[in-house]
């Protein structure tokens, strides 16, 4: 009879069989975070839960975690920095994909098929979502993660379209949302302190002031430009006023009117009279 002891050391031996089932070698793994810019720590999913659920389901399963990638942008979107820098991660040197939600990784559902059918239709590399314990290498798990996406893009589409609505309902009640444009500033609504009213900024005004007063003189936009960096007077973007910035700006003004585009100043017949001379 094995002594206890034995027992215990033969136990401590055995490599861990993870979530894959026993096999000679550990598996590795690529986690991916992501957030987006307006939901930095709304149900749990700040950067560093999920981080820290990764780390711990590597850690129960006996994963070897590669790297961590993060982004910090929407998920529908599917050119984002670090998703494509852990693709290209478990293609090289991973097995395994793991994020928190399958919605961290996608909420397209165009999306997430294209990076299936690339990445994991063969079944060489495998995609874990903690939370929904769903894996790829069955049908009924395909078929629930497509039921997932389809409400993900739902959600998405329908905080943009709550988004949208906010904005018009602010602007339709005469307050100001989104870019404060050159020449004026926000200050508080004297009905609504939470929300944000236009009034004049003096001193872009007086900036205006000039560049109208220059345009009358005939001053070149180039010669505005040069004045108004000599001046060090702040541009609305940037560091130095160039000629696009002050011709956008007077565009957006009203001071000139758009350039022709695709314009030509004869007729078809005049060209035809040009040809035979």
């Amino acid at each position: 009879m094995r002594s206890v002891s034995r027992v215990h050391k033969g136990i401590a031996s055995r490599a861990p069989s993870g979530h894959y089932g026993a096999g000679e070698t550990q598996r590795r793994a690529v986690g991916y975070v992501r957030v987006s810019t307006d939901m930095q720590a709304m149900e749990g999913l700040s950067l560093e839960a999920q981080q820290s659920a990764i780390e711990g389901y590597c850690a129960l399963h006996g994963i070897k975690l590669v790297r961590i990638y993060k982004d910090i942008m929407s998920g529908g979107k599917d050119q984002r920095p670090g998703l494509l820098e852990a693709l290209d991660t478990l293609e090289r040197s991973a097995d395994v994909l793991i994020v928190l939600k399958f919605d961290r990784l996608s909420r397209s559902i165009m999306h997430f098929c294209e990076m299936y059918e690339r990445y994991f239709k063969s079944g060489e590399k495998e995609l874990v979502a903690i939370r929904e314990s769903i894996r790829l290498d069955s049908a009924l798990g395909r078929a629930l993660i497509s039921i997932l996406l389809v409400f993900a893009q739902m959600e998405r589409e329908a905080t943009g379209e709550r988004t949208r609505e906010a904005i018009h309902h602010i602007r339709s009640s005469g307050y100001h949302f989104g870019k404060v444009p050159y020449g004026k500033k926000t200050i508080p609504a004297p009905d609504n302190p939470r929300m944000k009213v236009l009034v004049e900024d003096d001193e872009e005004q007086a900036v205006i002031a000039k560049l109208k007063t220059w345009a009358l003189e005939g001053v070149g936009i180039s010669e505005m430009a040069n004045r108004l960096n000599t001046a060090g007077t702040p541009p609305p973007q940037g560091e130095r006023w160039t000629k696009s910035l002050i011709y956008n700006l007077r565009l957006r003004l009203s001071h000139i009117s758009p350039r022709p585009f695709n314009e030509r100043p004869h007729t078809d017949a005049e060209v035809k009279v040009r040809i035979v001379e």
